[in-house]
C-alpha cells in the first residue's frame, strides 16, 4: 500500500519531467508498483492537467492497463516483480 504522500511526490516528479520535454517529445512514466494510486491515477491527473496525450506503449509486454495505452506487468504473467509503464506525449503549447 502506498503512503498517502507517495502519489503526490510522483505527480510532482512527472510534472517536472513534462515541463522539461519539448512539444512533441515523450516522457515515459514507469513504476515498480501495481497500485492504481501510484500509476493510473498519477498519469491520468497529470496528463489531463497539462492537456497531454497518453500514447500507446508498444510492444505489449504486459497487459493493458486501466488507462488506455498503459501497461501493467504482473508477476504471474510477465515473469517479473511487477510494474507499470506509460508514455505521455507533449502537445504543442
Amino acid at each position: 500500500m502506498p503512503t498517502k504522500h507517495q502519489p503526490m511526490l510522483q505527480q510532482k516528479a512527472l510534472r517536472e519531467a513534462l515541463k522539461a520535454v519539448k512539444p512533441g517529445g515523450v516522457v515515459v512514466y514507469a513504476t515498480c508498483t501495481l497500485t492504481v494510486e501510484e500509476n493510473e491515477d498519477v498519469v491520468s491527473s497529470v496528463a489531463r492537467e497539462f492537456s497531454y496525450d497518453i500514447e500507446r506503449v508498444e510492444p505489449l509486454i504486459g497487459v493493458e492497463g486501466l488507462v488506455e495505452g498503459t501497461q501493467r506487468l504482473y508477476p504471474h504473467i510477465s515473469r517479473c516483480t511487477g510494474g507499470f509503464v506509460s508514455a505521455i506525449r507533449a502537445l504543442k503549447r
